[in-house]
């Protein structure tokens, strides 16, 4: 049996008057849709630190983990992936830039935050 390769990736999950931030995808076949900001894990950086960066580069915000809202996994026969939603508070400074720089979409955070929206 070849051996299997692993990804592991991260989202930023903020949530604001139960309403959670996305970001819409600028290109690729995905462009247009709306997802959690984040992306994989660097091998020299914390998922949690991963997530962080992934909300700077996505969103130009910064801020602190809270917590795992999720873990989802996925499995083929080359490999597979982990994927971990971090809830993460945003400075106060951020959140007035969280209006003017992120499009928004509301839905109960109960649903499941790891899909895309259109």
């Amino acid at each position: 049996m070849p051996d299997k390769t692993w990804d592991v990736g991260v989202s930023a999950i903020v949530v604001r008057d139960e309403r959670v931030l996305l970001v819409r995808y600028a290109y690729g076949s995905r462009k247009g849709m709306w997802t959690l900001p984040g992306g994989y894990a660097n091998h020299d950086e914390t998922l949690d630190q991963a997530a962080l960066r992934e909300l700077q580069e996505e969103a130009g915000l910064t801020g602190e983990p809270r917590g795992i809202v999720s873990v989802r996994t996925r499995t083929t026969d080359e490999g597979g992936a982990v994927f971990v939603g971090f809830r993460v508070r945003c400075d106060r400074a951020n959140r007035s830039r969280i209006i003017t720089r992120w499009t928004r979409r509301s839905f109960s955070t109960e649903r499941n935050c790891s899909r895309s929206i259109r």
